[in-house]
């Protein structure tokens, strides 16, 4: 999503919380200038409702404005109550962290500081699905494609090989860092699916993918 939609959506959750919808309010919020051409494309994309005055968030615009909120002041409290990291530097480095950070790292960092509810503004942090569950322990471990089991899924951490034709074979394949993998099989060749992509592999090549796992 461009990442202007998600500052606007970000501002209007902000304004919903302080019971003021109003445009005025959402600018104010906001961290960009809000043209209307932003907002017609935003309610095109049935993200956002809009009449003269007020600004209001759809289901869908709801809920990734509230996942976005959720990753800022997560990272909020992650910097300021672990790495004692406030003020103006803690807020830059939150508002980059909650466009980047993947979901499974986003519950890591849950999980590690305790599920908080508040963050060091005192404002409520949404709950995730870890929360509700009361996970205490990070599932997640970054493991070789190898070591997956078919059906299982996971986001590709990262590329480990000194050989450079290994590395070039991978990026002909269209496998790259970011990308989710699913494993179809792993004998007697590595299959994996990547959106409509069928990609096979034997299991030299495969070991040099590193792999961040999905859960079930």
């Amino acid at each position: 999503m461009d990442k202007k939609f998600e500052e606007v959506l970000e501002a209007a959750y902000v304004a919903n919380e302080s019971k003021d919808n109003s445009l005025t309010k959402v600018k104010e919020y906001c961290h960009i200038d809000i043209t209307q051409n932003i907002l017609s494309k935003m309610t095109e994309l049935k993200l956002i409702v809009t009449n003269e005055r007020d600004v209001f968030l759809t289901t869908e615009g709801n809920k990734t404005a509230t996942q976005l909120v959720r990753r800022k002041r997560l990272a909020e409290t992650l910097l300021a109550g672990t790495l004692n990291i406030d003020g103006a530097k803690m807020e830059e480095i939150a508002c980059k962290f909650e466009h980047a950070i993947y979901p499974e790292i986003e519950e890591s960092i849950c999980i590690l500081l305790g599920h908080p509810t508040n963050c060091p503004h005192d404002r409520p942090i949404p709950a995730g699905k870890c929360c509700k569950v009361k996970r205490t322990t990070i599932e997640h471990t970054i493991k070789s494609l190898t070591d997956m089991k078919s059906g299982e899924k996971g986001r590709v951490a990262y590329l480990k090989s000194s050989n450079d034709n290994t590395l070039n074979q991978l990026h002909r394949l269209g496998i790259r860092k970011g990308i989710v993998l699913d494993v179809s099989q792993q004998f007697p060749t590595i299959v994996v699916r990547h959106g409509d992509n069928e990609i096979a592999m034997d299991k030299g090549i495969g070991q040099d993918i590193y792999i961040v796992p999905h859960n079930q």
